[in-house]
């Protein structure tokens, strides 16, 4: 915490900036709408990011469903796993990243330009970081600094994860294989797909993924 504000207080500009009292009423408010509206935002992609993993394997299910109902079962279904799968991870990803980007504005470039507003506004009283932090930042702040089974619970996403978007586009990869030698080319070329989409998704992991 120490070091954050450190580096907050580094980032701040050497000049304030006056402005006329109309102005500054109507920074203000800009700020609480930016406040507001990118707090909306966030809380609905964080929904949406929760959802994909009940949506993949909903789909999964659906797909596995039809597949076993038919008499042998029809393993070419379990060809759709991961190009289905893969599109709602990319869904997943997209808010991720979108989050994180979000979090990292509400602990680093908003208070900046709170504080800068703060002490253009108030001649008498020079703001520092921490009265910026301690009040839009509380709920951030106190979630980081008093979770104590936060390592277990980013373990555990990761796991689950892996499971859903990557082990289970590995085990129907594995279970078409028979079928793509021996089949025609269309099954080959989907094949091949999948298995080139499930190395996105792996490489996507690992580049993205805060281990």
């Amino acid at each position: 915490m120490a070091e954050d504000t450190n580096e907050l207080e580094e980032n701040i500009p050497s000049e304030v900036y006056s402005f006329p009292n109309d102005v500054k009423d109507n920074l203000v408010g800009v700020l609480q709408s930016e406040y507001s509206s990118l707090k909306a935002e966030q809380t609905t992609r964080i929904a949406i990011r929760e959802n994909t993993y009940l949506t993949n394997f909903l789909a999964i299910g659906a797909i596995l469903s039809v597949a076993f109902s038919s008499d042998p079962i029809e393993y070419s279904f379990f060809l759709l796993i991961p190009v289905i799968s893969t599109c709602i991870y990319w869904v997943y990803l997209n808010n991720d990243l979108m989050i994180s980007k979000l979090q990292l504005f509400f602990e680093q470039e908003f208070p900046l330009k709170v504080l800068n507003t703060l002490n253009s506004s108030d001649e008498n009283y020079n703001y520092k970081i921490e009265d910026v932090l301690d009040k839009i930042s509380t709920w951030e702040l106190f979630h980081r600094n008093e979770d104590k089974f936060r390592s277990l619970r980013k373990f555990m996403n990761t796991l689950f994860l892996v499971i859903g978007f990557v082990g289970i586009n590995i085990s129907a990869i594995l279970l078409t294989f028979s079928l793509a030698i021996k089949g025609n080319n269309l099954f080959l070329g989907i094949w091949i797909f999948d298995l080139i989409l499930t190395l996105v998704v792996i490489i996507s992991l690992l580049y993205t993924k805060d281990w």
